[in-house]
């Protein structure tokens, strides 16, 4: 069952070729959202700390994201899983 995000969302972003809403949260993970049913797909785990901010990048089909551990991931949005951590930022 999902339940959603268990602490205060941070950023959103709309992704229209997956009709999907990505939410991030400061419980350290992306949901990713049917944006038609408003019903939960995935939850992208990964970061140790808050997620504060993320950006879609059309051209690559990948979402980033940037936390307070100090790290900006890469992840497929069609199906999910993290492609690249960038540590040190």
């Amino acid at each position: 069952m999902h339940e959603g995000h268990t602490h205060p969302i941070e950023g959103m972003v709309y992704v229209p070729e997956e009709q999907a809403l990505f939410t991030a949260s400061s419980d350290n993970t992306v949901k990713k959202w049917n944006a038609k049913t408003g019903s939960e797909v995935k939850t992208l785990e990964g970061h140790t700390d808050c997620i504060d901010c993320m950006f879609y990048f059309p051209d690559e089909q990948a979402l980033f994201t940037a936390s307070s551990d100090n790290t900006v991931k890469k992840w497929n949005v069609k199906t999910g899983p993290e492609l690249k951590t960038l540590d040190g930022h």
